[in-house]
């Protein structure tokens, strides 16, 4: 199942764009994550949040110290808890908000209907 991250707000020192994720996901102002945020008031953690494949799903873990929350949620997801994640689910960290979207990944087509659609073989003939 394939993450896509989309900023929705941020920082005005900051430019909006969309990350994709494959396997945990670090998210921080700390040089180490895959995300780096822009934090000027240093409101988020070094490392504040990973996103983590598991069970065939994507679940969330907040490291942070001043939360991370998940959509309306009047309290954080809570320091070293895991929930899972859903596709439209946003994430509330420091003045950064942030939509997840899930989709299926591509599968190839199966070898036998790659043959279905194929064109017709031309006859074959023998040799002169």
């Amino acid at each position: 199942m394939e993450l896509t991250l989309a900023v929705l707000r941020c920082p005005d020192s900051a430019v909006p764009e969309t990350r994709q994720a494959r396997g945990d996901f670090s998210i921080g102002r700390g040089p180490g994550n895959d995300w780096v945020l822009q934090d000027p008031d240093r409101v988020l953690s070094k490392r504040h949040c990973v996103l983590e494949f598991r069970a065939g799903g994507w679940q969330l873990r907040d490291l942070s110290t001043n939360g991370t929350y998940l959509n309306q949620a009047g309290a954080p997801v809570g320091r070293d808890r895991a929930v899972p994640v859903s596709d439209g689910d946003r994430l509330r960290l420091g003045a950064w908000e942030i939509e997840l979207r899930l989709a299926q990944a591509a599968r190839p087509p199966a070898e036998s209907s790659l043959l279905q659609g194929s064109l017709p073989m031309a006859p074959e003939t023998a040799p002169p």
